[in-house]
């Protein structure tokens, strides 16, 4: 609203109108010409100063953002004073080309959609609010400016005029940064290089970062890092795609893996079956594997445990290898003789052919 608030305005039109009253009450005996003639004069200066009492109370920001997919709901509330009503209101796209979305029937104070607007929306008005709802909002609607229009009819005293009242945001829709393509396990001996890569998706095309998370420093603002396997090198990085309304991150840690000796290398199987341990520690957390004599792998896990199902009539020595790898690296194979003795009284019976 331009010139007063409506606040101003009410005050206004009460000290005018009292003023008015008690003028005409003190000169009662004056000829009524006087009195006609104030009361023309305060409606002149009431329509020449255009004082109306319109005012939005609750708009949209200059821009709104949302994100691609996403429903999104515009609303404005307005105020009316008495004496002031619309005549008219659409709601539409304002751009190169002017698209009206929905124009309000002012008999039945609602909006309705414009059939030749393709758009998935709804517009609803409801004590003195009106909001313009997007489904599933589609990234063709982004950098455009959505606005309202409202034309009031505004009575003052016997006359009557108009004013006409507009608002608008420009409506900014993303696509969230995705990270599609990243490093995975890469086996490389400590004292060699490593390319980590990182691609990633998003609308506006977002930026690609990588970080060191152990000393928060930024290394490189490009897809592709090489980073020499040191020990100085060790420690988590991250990459992070972001296009400035949202982003995306993948991580990765590097460290070289060792085997621990505190783990038994000698079992014996007996009565039940044996579980066998191979502990590894390194930056990332190690895949543990275990090979059989004929150098097949026949296990793989993180925590390095492999059980050995119990086998009956048997008394030999079975040989596993463990051995740890990351994308730093593999340690050297590690032997683990389990002693298998489950020659029970009723194998001996059978084997001797007695029942």
């Amino acid at each position: 609203m331009t010139g007063l608030d409506h606040s101003n305005c009410v005050v206004i039109k009460i000290i005018i109108f009292r003023l008015l009253h008690v003028f005409l009450d003190s000169k009662q005996n004056t000829s009524c010409g006087r009195g006609a003639w104030l009361f023309i004069i305060i409606e002149m200066w009431l329509l020449s100063t255009g004082v109306q009492c319109f005012q939005w109370i609750a708009e949209p920001s200059n821009h709104t953002i949302t994100e691609s997919g996403k429903n999104v709901s515009i609303s404005w509330r307005y105020v009316l004073e008495n004496g002031e009503q619309p005549i008219s209101s659409k709601i539409y796209n304002d751009g190169e080309k002017t698209i009206t979305i929905a124009t309000m029937n002012i008999l039945k104070k609602k909006y309705l959609l414009n059939e030749e607007y393709d758009g998935a929306a709804k517009a609803i008005s409801e004590n003195s609010t009106v909001t313009l709802e997007f489904f599933f909002i589609k990234k063709n609607l982004a950098d455009k400016e959505f606005c309202i229009h409202m034309a009031i009819s505004v009575y003052r005293a016997t006359k009557e005029f108009s004013k006409e009242y507009r608002s608008c945001t420009k409506l900014s829709v993303y696509v969230h940064p995705r990270i599609v393509y990243h490093s995975h396990n890469i086996i490389k001996p400590n004292g060699s290089t490593v390319e980590l890569k990182c691609n990633a998706t998003g609308d506006p095309e977002p930026s690609i970062t990588w970080t060191k998370v152990t000393n928060n420093s930024v290394l490189t603002n490009s897809s592709l890092m090489t980073v020499n396997i040191t020990q100085q090198a060790f420690g988590e990085y991250c990459c992070i795609a972001d296009n400035k309304y949202a982003n995306d991150t993948y991580c990765i840690t590097i460290g070289d893996p060792l085997l621990s000796n505190t783990a038994p290398t000698n079992y014996t199987m007996i009565n039940n079956s044996v579980t066998i341990i191979c502990l590894a520690t390194g930056i990332p957390i190690p895949t543990i594997e275990w090979t059989n004599l004929s150098g097949n792998i026949i296990h793989q896990s993180k925590d390095g445990n492999y059980t050995i199902p119990f086998k009956q009539c048997k008394n030999e020595t079975w040989t596993y290898y463990c051995r740890a790898w990351s994308i730093t690296g593999k340690t050297p194979n590690k032997k683990i003789s389990v002693y298998v003795n489950t020659m029970m009284q009723h194998c001996k019976q059978t084997s001797t052919g007695k029942t």
